[in-house]
């Protein structure tokens, strides 16, 4: 089947493999597109070379010359994406049989170095081109160059035609099915990335939604909870009622922000800002608002928003709870410290931050959250001096904004590269046997020798460990050796540039040493080319006394090897560059991703709060600020009660209940309607998405429609080992009824069953849980 789907890549799109297509995918197409266009320029080079060292006519040499650089500048534009790749292969070939038009003879360096020009053009449609055409292209080019060989040169007879036709297919299908491994792995690269952008996306939403219920949750209590509870108890806290209007003023501006999703609380300003709304009570004094920004530029956003809260909470708290006619607040640094420090001379009270619920909820938390200390000295009678620290050293940047990737570059580089080379390694030798099957069928020549030798080089440094990465000595030894031998069998097969010149399979050395380049030291590197060069010059040289004209031929063969490797390093170092340039780029793309997610979650979290469940608290806080209702007046100090007992029922439903909160909101806001008492229990577990959120929120809101005032009903949800479920207690028949009449959604498991005149449903959930607390884990 994996055969069959090969072939099927092969003659249709290689890049078809159902995995994601990214970076690491990206990367390798554009690297090798670049490398192979940059290879063809410098091949025309050596055009150029054979061109004018070829006894040919002038005007013939001058239009060749002309051709070649042409064709060379048009690479450099195809590889800037400035001319089309598929326009320029094209010409290649063309050009190609121009040059064997022009060659003096078939076995003249020009036939040679033309038909690597032509090799090269055959080896780059499918980094190039996209879809069918990059298959198309070939084939044609197949069929035609032939043609026009037997065209211009009819006394060449058949079999260079030929061995054209089968080493542009046997490259064609090689460079294709080869591809194929390398794709393979950087889409496994690309896959497993998409799934960590997936899982960090998720999140930063859950993080951000937690985060922004529970500094709601603060801000909710530190305000509007804190107000009601003073005027419900009465007594002085109402005694100034300008001063109570007043608060309800901005309690209603906070209120009303968490409703519209409009942030307009003070705590959320800098400290100087935050401080202002309380006049010549406070004594600012030491850092203003920009200079602690400017210490905390390399800390989260956040940092500075919680300190700023609470400093404003310690000095409300100080205002509001202890009586303070004074209030210092200095801003210092102290060392590696940040330090704010807020005292008053207010009453004072016995610390025990443990049973201090109210300040652990405004204050501490906060500190915490922002990574900070917090020393609280006070004792009644004498005034509270509570000191902030912050270390300078801002943490280590865990947020995952900056963890897109969660994968080892140099890692992946090392492996991508061990792998191309092995690949290349493989296909040339099977490339090599089919050229010399095909080409050569019945004879038995040299290059059988060559591909033995150089196929037993790879095949030790595979067993010796160089797949894994081992750049042992001995390795790098037995590859440059296979190397130099293998060349020097491969020169052979051709009498040594005297015979079949244009059969000659002269990067057929180069496996060793391409395998060599990819898992050596640098060291090795040079010793190997240096050797494979000195092997090259020392045949041309002996070979010169017999045959200077064959002398000129092997250079050419040398020099495409060495051409191949010098290619091959530059593709290393592009793939590694284009690679991190695609990391940033995909960095940006996700941060972008995580913004939108924020807000999104942010929007998400405050939904509870748009289901109408604070309009009776907002419209209460209003008459009182507006003076359409009188503080002071039993029935409104009732009110209050009964609005300050919702809101912290409110305040005490989990903040990762991101699916299921808003729906607990309204079910608490219906059961106050109807006079029935609803206890919430869900720890951190919440439903998988909305449809089963909204399924379950219709269920609860019928049966409290069903309940006679006066009565209470427990609401539990846990997790459990294959999802979760949730379990509702009420009395009999009630619940039963309501149950009975209502249409549980898709995927909801009800089992109702009464036990002593209590009705007790099971819900079960199909599916896995979210559980909130491993997202936040993975996000923070």
């Amino acid at each position: 089947m994996r055969s069959l789907q090969s072939v099927r890549r092969v003659v249709t799109d290689v890049y078809a493999n159902g995995l994601a297509d990214g970076w690491a995918t990206a990367s390798l197409r554009n690297s090798m597109r670049r490398t192979l266009l940059f290879a063809i320029t410098l091949w025309q080079f050596a055009m150029l070379w054979a061109v004018f060292n070829s006894t040919i006519s002038t005007e013939s040499m001058m239009l060749l010359a002309a051709g070649h650089l042409m064709i060379g500048t048009g690479a450099l534009l195809a590889r800037a994406s400035l001319f089309p790749a598929g326009l320029l292969l094209a010409l290649v070939w063309a050009m190609s049989v121009a040059d064997w038009s022009a060659a003096p003879s078939i076995d003249s360096a020009l036939a040679l170095a033309a038909c690597w020009n032509a090799n090269l053009a055959a080896a780059c449609p499918v980094f190039t081109m996209k879809g069918i055409r990059a298959l198309i292209l070939p084939l044609v080019a197949s069929a035609a160059v032939p043609v026009g060989i037997m065209v211009v040169q009819p006394s060449w007879g058949t079999e260079f035609p030929g061995a054209v036709l089968v080493t542009t297919l046997s490259i064609t299908v090689a460079v294709r099915y080869g591809i194929q491994f390398l794709v393979d792995f950087t889409g496994r690269i690309d896959e497993e990335t998409s799934r960590n952008e997936a899982e960090i996306r998720e999140a930063v939403f859950v993080r951000t939604a937690v985060e922004r219920s529970v500094e709601d949750a603060r801000v909710m209590h530190d305000t509007a909870i804190n107000t009601l509870g003073a005027i419900a108890w009465g007594g002085a806290a109402t005694d100034d009622l300008p001063a109570v209007r007043s608060r309800c003023r901005q309690d209603l501006a906070t209120m009303r922000s968490m409703v519209s999703g409009v942030d307009t609380d003070a705590s959320s300003a800098g400290a100087e800002s935050s401080l202002e709304r309380f006049g010549p009570l406070v004594q600012r004094s030491g850092l203003t608002d920009e200079q602690v920004q400017d210490l905390l530029v390399e800390f989260p956003p956040s940092t500075a928003e919680l300190l700023a809260g609470a400093v404003h909470e310690l000095v409300q708290n100080a205002v509001k709870h202890a009586g303070a006619s004074t209030i210092r607040v200095g801003i210092e640094t102290v060392g590696d410290d940040l330090r704010f420090t807020v005292a008053d001379n207010g009453a004072g009270f016995e610390v025990d931050l443990r049973s201090s619920r109210g300040l652990a909820r405004s204050v501490i938390d906060r500190v915490h959250a922002a990574g900070a200390r917090i020393d609280i000295d006070s004792t009644v009678g004498s005034g509270t001096t509570a000191v902030l620290r912050l270390g300078l050293t801002p943490p280590p940047d865990r947020s995952v904004e900056w963890q897109v990737l969660r994968v080892d570059f140099d890692e992946v580089m090392r492996r991508l590269r061990i792998r191309a080379s092995f690949v290349w390694a493989v296909g040339l030798t099977g490339v090599g046997l089919s050229l010399s099957l095909i080409n050569q069928y019945g004879e038995f020549t040299e290059h059988y020798l060559m591909t033995l030798v150089a196929a037993l080089a790879v095949a030790y440094a595979w067993r010796a460990g160089a797949w894994e990465g081992s750049a042992a000595r001995h390795i790098g030894v037995v590859l440059t050796l296979g190397s130099a031998i293998a060349f020097v069998f491969s020169a052979a097969a051709t009498d040594f540039g005297t015979a079949d010149v244009v059969l000659w399979q002269a990067i057929g050395p180069t496996a060793p040493l391409i395998v060599l380049v990819a898992t050596q030291r640098r060291s090795s590197v040079i010793t190997a080319v240096a050797a494979y060069s000195l092997t090259v010059l020392a045949v041309a040289t002996v070979v010169w006394f017999d045959s200077p004209t064959a002398s000129a031929v092997l250079p050419i063969g040398g020099l495409a090897a060495l051409g191949l490797v010098g290619a091959w390093s530059g593709f290393q170092k592009s793939i590694a560059s284009i690679s991190a340039q695609a990391m940033r780029e995909q960095r940006v793309a996700v941060a972008s991703q995580v913004e939108s997610a924020k807000a999104a979650a942010a929007d998400k979290a405050r939904q509870r709060f748009r289901e109408t469940v604070l309009h009776r608290p907002i419209a209460l806080l209003e008459g009182i600020a507006d003076g359409h209702m009188d503080p002071r007046e039993h029935a409104i100090m009732d009110d209050c009660a009964a609005e300050e007992q919702f809101l912290r029922q409110l305040m005490l439903l989990d903040p990762g209940l991101l699916h299921l909160g808003h729906w607990l909101a309204r079910v608490l806001d219906r059961a106050r309607l109807r006079r029935v008492e609803v206890s919430v229990h869900s720890g951190d577990v919440d439903v998988a998405d909305d449809r089963t959120a909204a399924a379950l929120g219709a269920l609860l809101l019928s049966i409290v429609d069903n309940l006679p005032a006066g009565v209470s009903v427990t609401v539990s949800l846990f997790g459990t080992m294959k999802g979760s479920a949730l379990m509702v207690v009420g009395p009999h028949p009630h619940v039963d009824r309501a149950v009975a009449t209502s249409s549980p959604g898709t995927g909801l498991d009800v089992l109702v069953t009464t036990i002593d005149r209590q009705d007790l449903v099971e819900i079960t959930l199909a599916g896995n849980r979210l559980s909130t607390s491993v997202l936040s884990d993975l996000a923070g």
